[in-house]
C-alpha cells in the first residue's frame, strides 16, 4: 500500500459503490465537463468513475471497443482546474469488446479534484476525456507521523534532507516510486539516521523526475512528493 499509480486491466470490470460517475459515452472528446457524439474514433469509452477511498482516490473505466489505442494517461487538476499528468496505464490496444482499467491516486488533493483520460494512439494523436469529480477528506490528518523534504525541488547532484517529526519510537520504511507506481527504493533505518542522512539522489536511483517519498513507521504512513530536476 503506499505506492502511486497502481492499476490493472480486466477482461470486465465490477464497479465499487459510491461511485462518482459520468453518463455513457459514445468516445472520447477533445475535453471539457460535457460529452460529445463523435463517430469511427478508435477508442469507444463506455465509463469513467472516481471514489474516494481510505487513503486513496480510485479511478476506473472501460471500453467498448479499441482500435490503435496505445496507453491513457490520468491527468488531474484541483480547483484551479490545471491538469498534470499523475500517471499511465497501457492501453489493450485493438479488440472489439469492453476492456475494463483501474487506477489508484495514493496521493489524492485535500477536497475537491478533479480527473480526466489522455487517450493516446500509437501514432500519438490524442483524446480528452470528459471530467469526473470526487471529494476526498483527509483521514491521516492527525497522524502522528509527518515530514519535510528540504530542498524541493532539489537538483540531481545535490543532497536533500528528511525532517521527521514523530511519536513513535523505533526504524522508519523509506520507500520511492515513480509516477507509474514502481518502487525505485527502499531501505528501513533507526529514526536518529534518517533525519542526520544528506540523501543522493543518483545514490538512490532518482534521476530527473517527479517521485513519492513514502515513510512508514509503526503502522503509520506519511507521503510527500520530491521534485528532481
Amino acid at each position: 500500500s503506499g505506492r502511486h499509480g497502481q492499476f490493472a486491466i480486466t477482461s470486465s470490470g465490477a464497479t465499487a459503490s459510491g461511485s462518482i460517475t459520468t453518463e455513457r459515452w459514445t468516445s472520447f472528446s477533445p475535453g471539457g465537463f460535457g460529452s460529445s457524439d463523435f463517430t469511427n474514433l478508435p477508442v469507444e469509452l463506455q465509463y469513467f468513475r472516481a471514489v474516494a477511498m481510505s487513503g486513496s482516490v480510485k479511478l476506473t473505466w472501460a471500453t467498448v471497443s479499441e482500435q490503435n489505442n496505445d496507453y491513457f494517461e490520468i491527468q488531474r487538476a484541483g480547483s484551479n482546474l490545471r491538469f498534470e499528468a499523475i500517471g499511465t496505464v497501457k492501453g489493450v490496444g485493438d479488440r472489439l469488446g469492453q476492456s475494463a482499467y483501474e487506477f489508484r491516486d495514493d496521493a489524492p488533493l485535500i477536497g475537491t479534484a478533479y480527473y480526466r483520460l489522455r487517450q493516446v494512439d500509437r501514432d500519438g494523436q490524442f483524446e480528452y476525456s470528459t471530467v469526473v469529480k470526487v471529494v476526498f477528506e483527509d483521514l491521516m490528518a492527525s497522524a502522528e507521523l509527518t515530514f519535510e523534504l528540504s530542498p524541493n525541488p532539489t537538483k540531481k547532484g545535490e543532497a536533500f534532507m528528511l525532517a521527521l517529526s514523530s511519536n513513535t519510537a523505533g526504524p522508519v520504511s523509506i520507500i520511492i516510486t515513480d509516477l507509474r507506481g514502481q518502487r525505485i527504493f527502499i531501505q528501513k533505518v533507526e529514526q536518529e539516521q534518517l533525519t542526520q542522512t544528506q540523501w543522493l539522489p543518483e545514490q538512490m536511483g532518482l534521476s530527473e523526475g517527479i517521485y513519492l517519498i513514502e515513510l512508514m513507521q509503526g503502522g503509520q504512513q506519511s507521503i510527500k512528493r520530491l521534485v528532481v530536476y
